[in-house]
């Protein structure tokens, strides 16, 4: 009985662990993909740069159209239309620059 209970509680923590998770990297996603797109929103006037330190506690991989979010080992990728990244892999966000070519953005991320 007393296995069960120790089976049971193992399988709830690991569940937990689980939704941390996933709730860390989609609050990280958000918070980059919601910084980019008001540098794509402010370029629509010019070539813009935006200055904001923030500690992402992960890597991140800017590289073609997507970033690449690596955390625990674990890769999560979110892919953009129309958007260039200048290729960097970063734990830090002091900087995103933005440029409009043609219909296409190229951002860099430092």
């Amino acid at each position: 009985m007393s296995s069960l209970i120790i089976l049971f509680t193992s399988t709830v923590y690991y569940e937990l662990i689980e939704i941390g998770k996933y709730r860390y990297i989609n609050k990280i996603d958000k918070e980059i993909t919601s910084e980019i797109m008001n540098s794509i929103i402010l370029a629509n006037e010019g070539n813009i740069t935006v200055y904001k330190k923030k500690k992402l506690g992960c890597e991140i991989e800017f590289k073609n159209n997507s970033f690449v979010i690596i955390f625990q080992n674990n890769t999560y990728i979110h892919k953009f239309n129309n958007i260039q990244f200048l290729p960097n892999k970063l734990s830090e966000i002091s900087k995103i620059s933005c440029r409009k070519i043609n219909d296409r953005y190229i951002i860099e991320v430092k």
